[in-house]
């Protein structure tokens, strides 16, 4: 059920472009990369968030921070 709400998404200089079916082939929405630029599109998951079980005082120093996969 958790997993059923998480939304996957291709992010681009900022614009969300959800994938509305499941079995959407995601290939097509990056662009083309070359040696001179960098990547700018981004896979997303968009969930709902939950408590992470830590303590109030260690969640108020920290923050979660996005995690991006070069590969």
């Amino acid at each position: 059920e958790e997993i059923a709400a998480w939304r996957f998404a291709v992010v681009s200089f900022g614009r969300v472009e959800y994938l509305e079916q499941d079995d959407d082939v995601v290939r097509p929405h990056f662009r083309k990369h070359d040696n001179y630029s960098n990547w700018d599109d981004y896979l997303g998951l968009e969930h709902a968030q939950t408590g992470t079980g830590r303590k109030k005082q260690q969640a108020r120093s920290g923050y979660d921070k996005p995690v991006k996969i070069y590969g």
